[in-house]
Parts: C-alpha cells; sequence; structure tokens
C-alpha cells in the first residue's frame, strides 16, 4: 500500500508525461494517484474528481472512448454531489458531452 505523501508525486510526474505525450506511463502514474486518493478517501470524495478527470482526458486520446465515458460519468456524480452549481462541474458536463458526440460520431464513421 502507497503512503498518501506518494500522491503529489505521482501527480506531477503523470503531467510531466502527459506534456510529452507519453500517454501510457501518464495513465500509470495517474493510476497510481487514484488508487492513493480512494483508498485514503473513500469512492466518492472531492478529491477523486480532477484525476479521474485526467484520466478520462487520456483515455479519449488514446481512443479508449467507451472507459473515458465511464469515468467521465463517475467524475461528474461527485462533483454533482459536492457541488451541482460549480465551475468544475459545468466543465465535467462539457466532458461528458464531448465524449458522446466523439462515440456516435465513431460509431457513424464505422458503419459507412
Amino acid at each position: 500500500k502507497l503512503h498518501p505523501c506518494v500522491d503529489e508525486m505521482a501527480t506531477i510526474i503523470a503531467k510531466r508525461f502527459v506534456e510529452c505525450q507519453r500517454w501510457m506511463p501518464a495513465l500509470r502514474f495517474m493510476d497510481i494517484s487514484f488508487e492513493i486518493r480512494n483508498a485514503t478517501f473513500g469512492g466518492m470524495h472531492p478529491c477523486l474528481a480532477p484525476v479521474l478527470e485526467s484520466i478520462s482526458q487520456v483515455m479519449a486520446i488514446v481512443g479508449e472512448i467507451p472507459q473515458a465515458i465511464k469515468i467521465a460519468e463517475k467524475c461528474l456524480a461527485i462533483r454533482r454531489q459536492v457541488a451541482p452549481e460549480s465551475r468544475e462541474t459545468s466543465q465535467s458536463y462539457a466532458i461528458l458531452g464531448a465524449l458522446w458526440r466523439n462515440q456516435s460520431n465513431a460509431g457513424r464513421v464505422s458503419s459507412l
């Protein structure tokens, strides 16, 4: 089990990998951050939302749209519970909407 102080370092490393567009290593460190926060605070704690949002965005970049949507839905659920009218919650709605559009567009392209 990783100590909570590792979360900050995992987050910094993940951001560096994102800057270099190295998506799979970034996801690995985001996952470490998520696991630490989930184990420390529980499944619906507000601190999970930012890391879930980041994971969702990277999953979309690597083409895992259905998984990205599931993760974005969890992020939105947390944010709606904590602050339904916040800017972050609005951002989560926008991200989820974009993912849904992306998935439906991908479905149309594959059916041609």
